[in-house]
């Protein structure tokens, strides 16, 4: 019993020192991705044009958020025009300044999905420009095309902003657990969310090589969970920097520490799909 005991804790051990040697690589996948992408002139082209685009909807969404916060306040005011002026003051600044919080921090969650949707097909072409600088391991008539792909990456992510956004309404509950509940909830988001955008930075990599299939991309990425949690918890906490120039070129080098990170899997194929 002793000696069985023994080597059930070696055993843990073991595993425990590996997930987070896996884990730092997963870390360390992400800041080479970053230091490639700052380093090589050539991707910045590929960043630009969704970086512009980005830019002009974002600026076009806050010039409609407060043109509808406007007109919205004084749509409620005018229910309060017999009130006396202090309240009335109060209730046209709490709608004001509330709706036009709610409406920043709508296009703040939507920056990262919007940038990777209208950037997509440049997202496509900058993993297969890397694919190429590391080596091709893949036939090129074996591959999907650019638009097939680019399609891949957009349903790939209006499937994983749905499932971030449930998952922060399933941790509604725990914050209202007193004495664990910010720890906890942060702790769930962060690897819920790491593993799931390092999911779907790892996507295009896979179905570069034919795997186009979801179900298959998942069972792969499963099997190397540790070192993509690790990389993307470190792209969840640099994305959620409130910047939005910081999220529009790091999205980039997230999808080029991919490509290194798929590179460091042992050279398991993920089943094709059918």
């Amino acid at each position: 019993m002793g000696r069985t005991t023994v080597t059930q804790t070696g055993r843990a051990a073991r595993r425990t020192v590996s997930a987070v040697a896996e884990f730092g690589t997963g870390i360390g996948a992400f800041w080479r991705g970053l230091w490639t992408f700052v380093t090589s002139p050539v991707l910045w082209l590929y960043a630009v044009v969704p970086a512009v685009a980005v830019y002009l909807l974002t600026f076009a969404g806050r010039a409609g958020a407060d043109a509808a916060t406007e007109s919205l306040t004084g749509w409620a005011v005018g229910f309060a025009e017999d009130w006396p002026g202090i309240l009335r003051w109060a209730l046209e600044n709490t709608v004001r300044w509330g709706l036009t919080g709610l409406a920043y921090m709508l296009i703040g969650f939507l920056v990262v999905p919007l940038t990777l949707i209208v950037g997509a097909p440049f997202l496509v072409l900058t993993v297969r420009r890397m694919e190429r600088r590391l080596g091709e391991t893949v036939d090129r008539r074996d591959r999907p095309g650019w638009l097939r792909a680019s399609g891949f990456v957009m349903s790939q992510t209006i499937l994983v902003t749905l499932v971030i956004a449930f998952g922060g309404l399933v941790l509604v509950p725990i914050l209202l657990i007193p004495g664990i509940n910010v720890l906890v909830a942060l702790t769930v988001a962060v690897l819920v969310n790491g593993f799931v955008i390092g999911l779907l930075a790892v996507g295009p990599t896979l179905h570069h090589r034919g795997v186009g299939e979801r179900l298959a991309h998942l069972k792969y990425v499963w099997r190397r969970r540790w070192p993509t949690i690790g990389f993307g918890t470190m792209s969840v906490l640099v994305l959620s920097v409130p910047f939005a120039p910081l999220r529009w070129f790091t999205i980039p080098a997230v999808f080029i520490g991919a490509v290194l990170l798929h590179r460091k899997f042992p050279h398991e194929p993920a089943l094709p799909s059918s």
